[in-house]
């Protein structure tokens, strides 16, 4: 037997019992409450759970319409089946109004497949609705973990790159707006947020081999021009009768520069625990830099009494290295020139890192106290006359260097060398560009090693 709970509608508390024998019948184990009118129906649902509800309607008593009226505010899902002597117009009024069948006293043999069918569609719509009700909940937390997430979450299409959605933390780590990006591809020729699309087709194959990928570690182009590392993970999905990217990213920029300063600052120890002489030592220094950068041009100024002249270069041109050799002017007895503190004179932006004379607060300067850009006729657009006095000479960029780097290399007291990399444009786009001051920050202390 099946227990049943059910609310039967009658003013004949014979025709409830006679339904009830029915139903005992097909083997249900019934329960039965009964009313005769709606207004009872309110206090009832909120005191009790039925499983169904069977309404006897009879000319005499006709308010099948007000008890569905009332199921349908107070208990939308519970199932009504309605009762009766004949088949009139009502009928189809009934189920029109929410009745999920309607069943004549003559033939009740078939009230047990009815019910068994109303529970069915009962225990479906229950099952649908909690379904609906933890993708609703599901959906919130997403909405709210995307939203608030500093790391970068976006959804492109699979065969494109074209971004559909993308949070702020997305706009953080990368630059742009959201509305920047929407509708626009993230591979080159559009956006070209990927710095090496070669990452991009190797995720791409990885997704549509396994469905997602963890722990996937990229380079990424900022809107600013800058290199941000990022570690991805992400994972194919269906929108829209489309495959998508679902796809988080955490900026581990900053970590991966700790990695490299730490690497780099070993190397660099162990090249001047291995040089015998002088001359060996600058030549492996300026190979360890342009190893380092992937500049086409490093160089390296040594002092040499007052002026610190070109001791080792690599990728510069001769003109150019004969023309910028010496920073430190001489007067007409061969003397150096010298400053109102009666400190040699030293010309150019290497004179005044050699010097530490710029202001930290712009951005071209490390608080180590290196120099970087990737736009050298920017900043000397930018140059006030007082830069001018203080002896810019501006010839990187003359020379179309466009990205300049000059690292200080300090002994305990004093400055000892200064290296030096350039990269040149090729038309509008440059060859390599020095995407942040990694470099120009790596060695802090680690000269009064050399």
């Amino acid at each position: 037997m099946t227990g049943l709970n059910i609310l039967q509608v009658t003013d004949s508390a014979d025709e409830a019992l006679s339904l009830s024998r029915v139903l005992f019948t097909a083997s249900y184990d019934v329960r039965s409450a009964t009313i005769s009118k709606s207004e009872e129906l309110h206090d009832l649902l909120a005191c009790n759970v039925y499983q169904l509800v069977i309404v006897h309607h009879e000319h005499c008593f006709p308010r099948s319409g007000e008890i569905l009226a009332a199921l349908r505010q107070d208990a939308p899902d519970l199932p009504c089946i309605i009762v009766a002597d004949q088949i009139g117009k009502e009928a189809v009024e009934l189920l029109k109004a929410g009745a999920y069948d309607y069943i004549l006293k003559e033939d009740m043999a078939r009230l047990g497949s009815a019910v068994e069918a109303a529970l069915t569609v009962q225990q479906q719509r229950a099952g649908q609705c909690r379904a609906e009700k933890a993708l609703r909940e599901s959906e919130e937390k997403f909405s709210r973990t995307f939203h608030i997430s500093p790391d970068s979450i976006n959804i492109n299409r699979l065969k494109d790159g074209v971004y559909v959605d993308v949070n702020e933390g997305f706009t953080k780590i990368l630059g742009y707006t959201r509305e920047e990006v929407i509708g626009r591809s993230s591979v080159p020729g559009d956006l070209g947020v990927w710095v090496n699309v070669a990452d991009r087709d190797r995720l791409k194959t990885e997704l549509l081999s396994t469905g997602e990928v963890i722990g996937y570690e990229a380079s990424f182009r900022h809107k600013g021009g800058r290199t941000v590392i990022g570690l991805m993970s992400a994972r194919i999905f269906r929108l829209d009768g489309e495959d998508h990217i679902l796809s988080f990213t955490r900026d581990i920029t900053a970590r991966k520069q700790a990695e490299t300063r730490h690497e780099a600052t070993l190397r660099l120890l162990h090249l001047c625990t291995q040089c015998d002489d002088t001359r060996e030592l600058c030549r492996e220094l300026v190979r360890f830099f342009q190893a380092l950068t992937g500049c086409e041009a490093v160089a390296l100024r040594l002092r040499d009494g007052a002026d610190f002249p070109y001791y080792e270069t690599r990728g510069f041109s001769p003109d150019f290295v004969k023309a910028e050799s010496h920073l430190c002017p001489v007067d007409s007895t061969g003397e150096a020139v010298r400053d109102d503190a009666g400190l040699p004179v030293l010309a150019c932006m290497c004179g005044q890192i050699l010097r530490r004379r710029f202001d930290p607060v712009q951005n071209c300067f490390t608080e180590h106290g290196s120099f970087w850009t990737n736009s050298t006729s920017e900043w000397r657009a930018s140059a006030t006359e007082s830069d001018c006095k203080a002896g810019l000479r501006f010839r990187c960029n003359d020379e179309g260097y466009e990205s300049v780097a000059l690292i200080p290399l300090r002994g305990k007291t004093e400055p000892i060398a200064i290296a030096c990399t350039g990269e040149c444009f090729e038309g509008s786009c440059a060859t390599r560009r020095l995407s942040q001051p990694v470099l120009a920050d790596f060695l802090p202390g680690t000269p009064d090693s050399i």
